[in-house]
């Protein structure tokens, strides 16, 4: 567990967010710092979390904080 860093706002709704399994205290300070996960990393991370999805702040081999973004509606900035 890394413990060498604050944890940062995190705006997605996860079952894990306050816990020891929250990403936030998983990774390193360098992946969080970097943003990314290494392909091992994320490997690592899928084992860890097998049986459930990975956290929504982990997308592809990024790391984001942000929340959802709401879905814009095309149809009516084109209108």
């Amino acid at each position: 567990m890394s413990t060498s860093h604050s944890l940062q706002p995190c705006a997605w709704p996860c079952p894990w967010k306050g816990t020891k399994m929250c990403a936030q205290c998983l990774l390193n300070s360098q992946s969080l710092a970097d943003r990314r996960v290494s392909l091992g990393v994320l490997y690592g991370l899928k084992s860890l979390y097998h049986a459930h999805d990975l956290p929504p702040c982990i997308v592809g081999n990024k790391i984001d904080w942000s929340g959802p973004r709401e879905a814009v509606n095309l149809t009516a900035v084109m209108a």
